[in-house]
């Protein structure tokens, strides 16, 4: 079961982190990585425990400044994900430990990270509604650009 998740986690962040354009994630400090090197950095020993709170923050940071590029006033916060990632880690340390509740933990721990996911693809959707109407929207001769509102997307509200 354990491995399942992985693959559909992977996977989702993988889409995820596809979806953006490279400037969008490149509006923090640690640059644009694509897809394959954020799902790669998860593997590198220790570093990987890292990356797993740094790269859904990026995920967020990008999302959040691409909303807000195109006049979507909304944020996108990482918290259930550095809850997930936590429990996660508190499985692991708990299963090896041989210790009783880790599958308890671990099985918590995949119910925060799948409700994440869809946060994070609620706030996605909004993000690919918000680029396409930028482009498919035109001024009208003697209108200003106008940004797509808050109000536009009131569906979508998380």
């Amino acid at each position: 079961m354990t491995s399942r998740a992985w693959v559909v986690g992977l996977s989702w962040l993988y889409q995820a982190w596809s979806n953006f354009p490279g400037e969008d994630r490149a509006m923090s400090s640690i640059g644009d990585i694509g897809a394959g090197g954020a799902i790669g950095r998860l593997f590198i020993p220790i570093y990987g425990f890292y990356w797993g709170f740094a790269v859904n923050a990026q995920l967020n940071t990008a999302t959040t400044a691409s909303l807000h590029k195109r006049g979507v006033d909304k944020r996108a916060e990482p918290d259930l994900a550095y809850l997930a990632m936590t429990l996660t880690i508190v499985a692991r340390v708990l299963f090896f430990a041989k210790v009783e509740g880790a599958l308890f933990f671990n099985a918590t721990a995949m119910a925060v990270w799948f409700a994440y996911m869809i946060r994070c693809d609620i706030f996605r959707r909004m993000m690919v509604l918000a680029c396409t109407r930028s482009v498919t929207e035109r001024p009208r001769e003697g209108d200003g650009l106008r940004l797509l509102s808050a109000d536009d997307l009131g569906a979508f509200d998380p």
